[in-house]
């Protein structure tokens, strides 16, 4: 028995059946396309500006399908065509493509050579970001105190957490974490008194986004 049902499951890893067979069709058209076609539209309009939060809200939106019972193997398909995608943008160098490519170069760069050896000026935000931790200690330097912020980029976007450390401390940077995570739970206890789909997942889909 078990090996026809893996049978059975080999001819939906067909990309060709997706368009042909009536109950794929079916499938697509009731419930895929209605919920799929919008987050798509959302990531397009933000991934030229921010590629970051494009792949974060299309998380998101797995997520909420998956909590919304959305079969594993659709949900499959659709990872399977955003991996093509990022690849195909990667390729063709669109939107910030350039911007995750010397990322991860950075990233390897971190793992692979010592860091120890290297000047202020060639510091990168990360790094800096992590001084800014090592010298708020537990207590930190006191608010407007912070003398690496100075240096970041964007030091009130991608490094916030990182400078709220530096001057409240480790002790008011857990409470601040533990504060997002009691929203959160919050959030899957309201979710579970929800009667209805809807109200259930609009609360599951704003608790995911804050925290």
């Amino acid at each position: 028995q078990s090996v026809m049902d893996k049978l059975r499951i080999i001819p939906s890893l067909n990309p060709v059946r997706w368009f042909t067979d009536p109950e794929q069709k079916r499938i697509w058209k009731s419930g895929t396309k209605p919920i799929l076609l919008p987050v798509l539209a959302s990531c397009l309009v933000i991934f030229p500006a921010h590629t970051s939060s494009t792949v974060l809200v299309f998380g998101v939106s797995l997520i909420m399908m998956l909590i919304g019972r959305v079969r594993m193997s659709e949900l499959a398909k659709i990872v399977g065509l955003a991996v093509a995608a990022v690849a195909i943008i990667g390729v063709l160098g669109l939107g910030r493509a350039d911007t995750a490519g010397g990322r991860v170069s950075t990233w390897i760069d971190l793992w692979t050579h010592s860091q120890a050896e290297k000047s202020v000026q060639d510091l990168t935000d990360t790094e800096r970001s992590m001084i800014a931790i090592y010298e708020g200690g537990l207590i930190g330097c006191g608010a407007g105190r912070s003398a690496v912020r100075v240096a970041i980029t964007h030091p009130e976007r991608d490094y916030i957490y990182a400078f709220f450390v530096e001057e409240y401390g480790l002790i008011m940077a857990l409470v601040v974490l533990m504060l997002y995570l009691w929203v959160f739970f919050r959030g899957i206890e309201i979710f579970k008194h929800c009667e209805t789909a809807f109200p259930g997942l609009l609360v599951m889909g704003l608790v995911l986004l804050i925290t």
